[in-house]
This record gives structure tokens, C-alpha cells and sequence, in this order.
């Protein structure tokens, strides 16, 4: 699955944030603020995308995405994991679905999506790939990373 970073101009991000303002109100944050989705990494036909949400600005290496995939918005709390000064991995500590947000370690699916687990998680990965270190849009960082085809998801146990 091909993915690419996208910047994207302030009306097409302000559409972004209407549509997920109108879906899940102010529930989880900032999905109703433009900023949020003015850099994105995205799969060609649009049906998944990771956007930074959050930096936590005490630990830099936590850091929190809206992750997308077809038809479903997920809230990823992340932790980098670097060793020699290079990003080994993303280490899941919570993965939530809008709406109705569990805020509690660990992977939240509703039922119907249970089954997809593994898959969601291995697009998660594809999509991190190019994401890269920092990714895009996230203020200070609009340098876009080389994409990291040796980046491990670490998520409850498995490696990916």
C-alpha cells in the first residue's frame, strides 16, 4: 500500500476538521480544529491516514495520532523507542475508536472490527513507514522525514 505525506491548504483542512467536528463533536480533542489536519500521511484512494494529534511537550517521544482507516477514527497514544540515536519503533499504549473513547493501556476495537485487528495494525505500520521520525505538519517539523522501512509497531506483545 503506497502512502505519501500531504501539506494541505487551509481549505481542504478546514473541510477535514468540519467533517470530523460534525461526526464526533468536541468528543477526544481537537478534531473540529484546521491545524490538526494540515499534514497528513495518506494512502492513494484516501480510506487511510495518520495525522499528529498531540505532542506531549514534557516527554517529546510520546506523542498521540488520529489514525483513519476506512470509515473509522482511532485515537493512538504512541511512544517512540530510540536506540543509538536512530527510531527503532512506535510502541502502542492505547488504541481507541471514536466514538465512545477508553481511556485505558491497551487495544479498544468494537466488536466488528475485532477481527481486523491484525490489519489495522499492519496498515498502521505501512503508514508509520513513511510518516517517518516526526512527519509533517507538526510545528517546527515540516521537514519531511526519509521514509523508515525498518520501523517495528510494538503493540501488546507482537511486533510488527
Amino acid at each position: 500500500m503506497a502512502f505519501k505525506n500531504v501539506i494541505l491548504e487551509k481549505e481542504e483542512a478546514v473541510k477535514w476538521a468540519e467533517y470530523f467536528d460534525d461526526k464526533y463533536g468536541t468528543e477526544g480533542g481537537f478534531t473540529g480544529d484546521y491545524r490538526t489536519w494540515n499534514g497528513l500521511t495518506v494512502n492513494e484512494d484516501q480510506s487511510i491516514f495518520v495525522a499528529t494529534k498531540r505532542v506531549n511537550h514534557d516527554d517529546p517521544q510520546e506523542i498521540e495520532f488520529y489514525y483513519f482507516w476506512h470509515g473509522h477514527l482511532f485515537s493512538v497514544n504512541t511512544r517512540q523507542i530510540w536506540v543509538g540515536g536512530y527510531l527503532k519503533a512506535w510502541e502502542f499504549n492505547r488504541l481507541m475508536t471514536y466514538p465512545g473513547l477508553i481511556y485505558a493501556y491497551g487495544i479498544h476495537l468494537p466488536e466488528e472490527l475485532e477481527t481486523n485487528q491484525e490489519q489495522i495494525l499492519q496498515d498502521f505500520k505501512s503508514a508509520m513507514v513513511v510518516h517517518g521520525r516526526k512527519g509533517i505538519g507538526t510545528k517546527g517539523y515540516e521537514k519531511l522525514d526519509p521514509p523508515l522501512p525498518h520501523i517495528q509497531i510494538r503493540a501488546e506483545g507482537k511486533v510488527y
